[in-house]
């Protein structure tokens, strides 16, 4: 995984333990958002019912992908501004339309797969079935806002990223064996030209076997860590996939 989302991810964690008590609000022109990034990030709603949970990380998780993926591609590939960054492109050919759409389906289902690992994650947390470890440094205490400490979120943050990135190299390595390669892999080499949604482009089977790196943590460590490694996956093919 790349060093821009481990940044990101320690800055945006850091941000939210800072800010856990007040929230943190945006002023624009004489519109003021509010809202409180720890509550997002850390603290599971148990009033919200099963249901409503799912359908809140299914916009979530679109939306994250959507917002970001859209940007990337506007910025990157769409003219004029293309223009600024064309002379970093490794292929100086811009990809077929037919193609770039094919990746944005494929990435799509994708999302879709991440999604239903977290569920399934939720309705495990939510019936005690795990974490089947619970460390005493990094568990809330009826949702409270004192008992972590930064160093201990820093830590975990990072110790996430590890983990997702070890995994992430093993199922790579594993995914070139020639009969996995051939029959799911190559679906994802397709892009030979990358964009921001080649990333995600996935065979189902694929996406079921990237996005297990967070159900894994989920036996060991608190639910909202193994969110941090699902919302990481989101993000993180951006970063190796701009075709830049």
């Amino acid at each position: 995984m790349g060093y821009v989302t481990l940044t990101v991810l320690v800055f945006v964690f850091a941000v939210a333990y800072l800010s856990r008590s007040s929230g943190t609000s945006i002023t624009f022109v004489d519109t003021t958002l509010e809202f409180n990034i720890w509550d997002a990030l850390i603290v599971d709603n148990v009033d919200v019912s099963f249901g409503e949970k799912c359908r809140g990380i299914l916009i979530e998780n679109f939306n994250i992908w959507i917002i970001l993926y859209t940007f990337a591609t506007i910025l990157l590939y769409v003219k004029p501004q293309r223009n600024l960054f064309a002379p970093f492109k490794l292929n100086k050919r811009f990809p077929p339309l037919k193609l770039m759409t094919l990746e944005l389906c494929r990435s799509g289902g994708s999302v879709l797969i991440g999604s239903a690992w977290e569920m399934l994650i939720v309705h495990l947390v939510r019936s005690k079935t795990v974490p089947m470890v619970h460390w005493s440094a990094l568990e809330l205490v009826d949702g409270s806002r004192t008992n972590i400490s930064l160093a201990f979120i820093v830590a975990a943050a990072v110790g996430m990223y590890i983990w997702g990135d070890f995994h992430f190299y093993w199922i790579h390595r594993m995914l070139h064996i020639p009969i996995l390669y051939k029959n799911i892999h190559s679906i994802h080499h397709e892009s030979f030209n990358p964009t921001p949604w080649s990333g995600l482009s996935f065979h189902p089977v694929e996406g079921v076997i990237y996005f297990s790196s967070a159900p894994i943590a989920a036996l060991f460590v608190p639910y909202y860590l193994s969110r941090l490694i699902f919302k990481s996956l989101l993000i993180f093919p951006l970063e190796g996939h701009a075709g830049m």
